[in-house]
């Protein structure tokens, strides 16, 4: 009908429209203001109104340069947890709604758990996508690990309300992944001598050595 061919056409030149603005990227050609505008409009005015194909890789590979991206493409200070934040929120939701592989994703997730995002006045939706990710049926043992491990030492260094939030989320941990119980307890044994090899400047979930 008339009306499925005008949407079918609305939505190929929203797509079209996105697909030349992302792509200014690639040349340095938008502003750390517009990069934020993108991400702010991208969950419901960008994913939901594009066609499917050649447009999501290009917005996932904007996410990832976002996150993946030097302090001076975030803007100032006060967005350094803001920007790639926002990035991760939009690759999460590629990854659970379209399908996309990002192998990098739970890396940058993982940097990004430090004290100066349970400060930033983003940390509500940053607390938020840490919950959903960490909930999810595909995260690697390996990785889960680390991140209880990290979240465990953010939490000496957080207000109140973040050290509930990071004993809640270890504690999820451990009940999701059993194995891991011995980083937060261990029982018997001769403990002397142990060393902790987890290195805490890595910000490579898999390279820790948790």
């Amino acid at each position: 009908s008339d009306e499925v061919a005008f949407c079918s056409a609305l939505r190929a030149a929203h797509t079209f429209a996105w697909s030349a603005a992302l792509s200014l990227r690639r040349h340095d050609l938008l502003s750390p203001p517009s990069v934020r505008l993108i991400l702010r409009h991208a969950p419901t005015g960008i994913l939901g109104r594009i066609a499917a194909g050649s447009a999501l890789p290009l917005l996932a590979q904007f996410f990832a340069e976002t996150y993946g991206g030097t302090s001076s493409a975030r803007g100032s200070p006060a967005h350094s947890v803001l920007v790639p934040l926002l990035a991760l929120h939009g690759t999460h939701l590629l990854v659970t709604r379209h399908g996309l592989s990002r192998p990098d994703f739970y890396p940058a997730l993982y940097a990004l758990v430090t004290p100066a995002s349970f400060h930033a006045r983003c940390r509500t939706r940053f607390l938020r996508l840490l919950a959903q990710c960490l909930r999810s049926d595909r995260l690697p043992l390996h990785v889960a690990a680390a991140f209880a491990k990290r979240i465990a030492r953010c939490s000496l260094a957080v207000p109140p309300a973040g050290m509930l939030f990071c004993v809640n989320m270890v504690s999820n941990l451990v009940q999701k992944f059993p194995r891991i119980t011995a980083l937060v307890h261990q029982t018997g044994g001769d403990r002397e001598g142990l060393k902790d090899a987890y290195d805490d400047g890595m910000d490579n979930p898999a390279k820790i050595q948790g």
